[in-house]
């Protein structure tokens, strides 16, 4: 399953970026949300802007098709086994991290444990996950003013709702800071800029945006206020 994830066209940045979206609507204060259900495909979380609503389309349909490949070959061997969406996303996430740390010389196998179900639309409580688009999520390093901000006001600026973000997530300080860090690395930013990737090597698994955000041989500027 891993060989054809990977061998699909799929970016590492696209199996992360999505791997992602997928998991963080997971809220730990209701317990609602995350991969269980792969809510993503479902509207309206399917048009939210930081899910990048075109491409997504895109590459649901190279897992479907995956996931139809392998139905199918069960059901020719006699066996009930079938794969979800959901674990087809998760698993996606999971060969991206193992390629870019075998690009960065390091063999690695990132632990998974399939079990997850496919929700349907009837599933979705529409008004509540419309009232829940994010407009902030620092992981993605994607962030666009509350309709109603008041200048000055520390619970309206970017790194407010990135902490808020990892408590919803019940991510610690060190957690928080890995995924960052990994998550640039790898590329999976909104709209896949470079913007806050601070690493020459995108796609591999480095430490090289904690080496050039400490070093003390570059000056920082600020960009606007």
């Amino acid at each position: 399953m891993k060989k054809k994830i990977v061998e699909s066209g799929l970016s590492i940045s696209q199996l992360v970026y999505f791997a992602w979206a997928s998991a963080s609507t997971y809220r730990n204060s209701d317990r609602r949300g995350g991969a269980n259900g792969a809510r993503i495909r479902l509207y309206p979380i399917n048009e939210w802007e930081v899910n990048h609503p075109g491409e997504l389309k895109k590459v649901l349909k190279i897992y479907e098709k995956i996931k139809e490949e392998f139905d199918e070959e069960q059901r020719r061997k006699g066996s009930r086994k079938r794969i979800s969406i959901a674990d087809l996303i998760v698993l996606g996430g999971c060969c991206a991290v193992e390629e870019a740390a075998r690009r960065a010389g390091f063999s690695i196998s990132v632990p998974f444990i399939a079990g997850r179900v496919d929700a349907g639309e009837e599933h979705m409580d529409v008004e509540f996950y419309k009232i829940l688009e994010p407009f902030a999520d620092g992981f993605r390093n994607y962030f666009r003013y509350p309709e109603r901000i008041n200048e000055g006001d520390i619970y309206t600026t970017p790194e407010y709702f990135l902490v808020d973000k990892a408590q919803l997530l019940n991510l610690n300080v060190q957690e928080l800071v890995v995924f960052i860090g990994g998550m640039r690395s790898l590329g999976a930013n909104y709209r896949y800029t470079d913007l806050g990737v601070l690493t020459r090597n995108k796609g591999v698994l480095s430490n090289e945006f904690f080496e050039n955000l400490l070093s003390m041989d570059i000056e920082w500027q600020a960009a606007d206020k």
